[in-house]
């Protein structure tokens, strides 16, 4: 069981495991994050705060906390999806479809045959138990569609008829294995597992798992080592007390390059190895095809 945690996290931590943000020119605490970086659209809102920037016209606010410095890791991340396009409007009724879990949209995505999640069989709109909004599917569903897509030769996916291309969302995959490549060192997929990408400007990494404990520093749209031993007892304690691993609730410990240890909220969260959603045109209908992660 804690093997199949861990699995979900290294597929759908995918950092922010949830969305993107840009800090404003006004600081102070908010519960909705502001635009990403390059074309990502902003995720869902957060319960928790993205820290913010002091405003030059407002000299009197207070300063924002100075954290210690650290190495970062930028990263890129762009969203092919161009606006007024077929695609883009579909993605938008999908976001809209997912956040008020609507069951009859989201089934009428799913093929006759089913959608195979990660190294497992088809599961059919029933198995995913679409009608319960605890249903673990939303979540997956949710974090995948949140930020940015890109197209890709359909190559694989022969019930995807229509035209050349499929479109996989999310792209922090792609993004970190060009920009990131495994070192060398590294065998299998060790890298990938032991990365994530914080998607977001100014995002807090926490002393403990809870948005009530005390920000130690801040992340922007970088990539972070996972902190496994403290991932380890994490689960173990979720574990424990009958919980799962919550792909957007729930919390990634990282370590950060000064040797600073701490917590970044899901939402904020991709793991190279994420859950994606791959979505191609049956019968001039988008379908999702294929949920591939964890590879």
């Amino acid at each position: 069981m804690k093997n199949i945690h861990y699995l979900l996290l290294g597929g759908a931590l995918a950092a922010v495991i949830g969305g993107a943000a840009f800090a404003t020119a006004i600081h102070q605490r908010q519960d909705e994050p502001n635009p990403p970086i390059v074309t990502n659209p902003s995720p869902s809102p957060s319960p928790e705060p993205v820290a913010q920037n002091p405003s030059p016209a407002n000299p009197g606010n207070p300063a924002p906390p100075k954290y210690p410095e650290f190495e970062h890791r930028r990263i890129t991340l762009v969203d092919e999806v161009q606006p007024g396009t077929e695609f883009h409007t579909f993605r938008e009724q999908l976001r809209q479809a997912v956040k008020s879990r609507d069951a009859r949209f989201v089934r009428s995505l799913i093929p006759a045959n089913g959608v195979t999640l990660g190294f497992g069989g088809p599961q059919s709109a029933e198995e995913l138990n679409l009608n319960s909004p605890q249903s673990r599917f939303w979540p997956l569903l949710e974090k995948s569609t949140a930020i940015g897509c890109t197209a890709q030769k359909n190559e694989y996916f022969e019930n995807a008829v229509q035209g050349d291309r499929v479109w996989v969302c999310a792209n922090i995959n792609q993004a970190f294995r060009q920009q990131y490549p495994a070192p060398p060192s590294y065998e299998g997929i060790e890298w990938e597992l032991t990365h994530v990408v914080v998607v977001g400007e100014n995002v807090n990494v926490r002393s403990q798992p809870s948005l009530n404990s005390s920000a130690i520093n801040v992340l922007s749209n970088e990539v972070v080592e996972v902190d496994r031993p403290a991932l380890e007892k994490y689960l173990d304690r979720l574990f424990s007390e009958g919980k799962e691993h919550d792909p957007i609730e729930g919390w990634t410990p990282v370590k950060l390059s000064n040797g600073q240890a701490g917590y970044v909220y899901n939402r904020f969260v991709y793991a190279p190895l994420e859950y994606r959603a791959v979505f191609g045109q049956v019968n001039g209908q988008w379908q999702l095809i294929h949920m591939p992660g964890g590879d």
